[in-house]
């Protein structure tokens, strides 16, 4: 029996990941479409200040490639697009991406048994899985404000930061106080003149303890791998001992009264 095509539509954490783990298993047509020029995903997206990860980096990466050289427990935006983008070069995966391409249908054949995936510029691909790795932080959501249109400054969203505009002794709002207003409110507050933040709903907010991995860390990791993942599966362990408790709270909450 021969290999299955696979298409995988995203190239970033989920899409690098699915293709690694296809090839790893003998699966070797495998093509990755990605809709921009480069790999990365959401991490290549969002550049705003202060952008991080809220996960730790023993966890937030690859099982198969761990990087001793990690600056931060929490590691900001830049550390981990190159991270990504080092280990999918290392592991041969940009070998299967086509940048570029834009996915903007996805039919499954019933006479052929096969899904024909087609392509903004009309190409058509035939393949026998498709595996969608889209994500759901690369597309900026824009609320319709009223007058919004007629507010005479810029205005962007932070998946989309204008790097142009010098925020210095300006009055900046924020509207969100979601996961990137956490890190971009404290990344911008020193430099502009007034800042205010609007905010709908509040939302959960735990400690951060964020670290420095000096090179007594990348050498300890260096010498014993295995601290490394003995970090990643402690890290794990407390990650889901976390939200079992935030979810049997969330239960407990919205429990109907007997």
């Amino acid at each position: 029996m021969s290999s299955p095509h696979v298409v995988v539509i995203g190239a970033g954490f989920g899409g690098l990941g699915v293709a690694h783990t296809l090839r790893e298993a003998g699966i070797d047509g495998v093509t990755v479409l990605e809709r921009s020029s480069e790999v990365g995903g959401v991490w290549r997206d969002n550049t705003y200040p202060g952008a991080a990860c809220d996960v730790p980096t023993p966890l937030y990466s690859w099982s198969w490639a761990p990087n001793p050289e990690w600056g931060r427990r929490y590691g900001t935006q830049p550390e981990i697009l190159a991270y990504l983008r080092r280990a999918a070069e290392r592991d041969g995966l940009l070998g299967l991406v086509r940048t570029r391409v834009e996915v903007k249908a996805v039919e499954y054949d019933e006479s052929r048994r096969a899904w024909r995936v087609t392509t903004g510029d009309g190409e058509t691909l035939e393949a026998d899985v498709v595996v969608s790795a889209v994500g759901q932080l690369s597309n900026p959501v824009v609320p319709d404000i009223p007058g919004a249109d007629s507010f005479a400054g810029p205005a962007f969203h932070s998946a989309r930061w204008r790097h142009d505009v010098d925020l210095a002794g300006r009055r900046v709002a924020v509207v969100g106080t979601g996961a990137s207003a956490i890190q971009l409110v404290p990344g911008i507050v020193d430099r502009v003149a007034a800042m205010t933040v609007f905010q709908r709903s509040a939302p959960y907010v735990v400690p951060k303890p964020d670290q420095a991995y000096g090179p007594r860390h990348h050498a300890l990791f260096r010498r014993l791998p295995w601290t490394q993942r003995a970090e990643r599966r402690t890290v794990f362990w407390l990650s889901e001992k976390l939200n079992a408790a935030l979810e049997g709270a969330l239960a407990e909450l919205e429990e109907p009264e007997s």
